[in-house]
């Protein structure tokens, strides 16, 4: 079940970016009632991915897991492929850590443009892409700053 909604999350997060650039570029438009039902969509399935995630690294089985390992399967992160422990601890330690906070305010900072340029359509899509990465990214920023803090 988390695997499928992992792969959920997965092409709502697609649909939602390959709507936005494609009606960028003006292949077609993008309606405020388009832009809040995919973004909401995208932001709801996240919601239930660190749900689920949060409760099956919460187990027996998983108690000995890292606060590290468990944000990163609760957020829907595989630790198999690239994205391992190791290589978060490596390259998101100490300061460089605040990316998982910065990068969605960022994306929702590009996105103020749009809202700037008269397009709110843009602007609430971006909105709500920012929040869920957010939602992804913030578990893992808390796991980074506890192991910092235990060290």
């Amino acid at each position: 079940m988390f695997k499928s909604a992992v792969i959920l999350r997965n092409i709502a997060l697609f649909a939602s970016l390959a709507l936005a650039f494609t009606s960028a570029g003006k292949a077609m438009e993008l309606s405020i009632a388009g832009a809040i039902s995919s973004g909401v969509a995208l932001l709801v399935i996240q919601y239930i991915v660190s749900g689920i995630g949060a409760k099956m690294m919460n187990n027996k089985k998983n108690q000995n897991a890292s606060p590290l390992k468990k944000a990163l399967v609760a957020s829907g992160f595989s630790v198999a492929g690239s994205i391992t422990e190791k290589v978060i601890k490596d390259k998101y330690h100490g300061a460089a850590s605040k990316v998982f906070l910065f990068a969605p305010v960022a994306a929702l900072a590009l996105c103020a443009t749009q809202f700037a340029l008269g397009t709110e359509s843009y602007w609430l899509l971006g909105l709500l892409i920012s929040a869920s990465f957010f939602l992804a990214m913030q578990p893992i920023y808390i796991a980074l700053q506890k192991e910092e803090s235990i060290a």
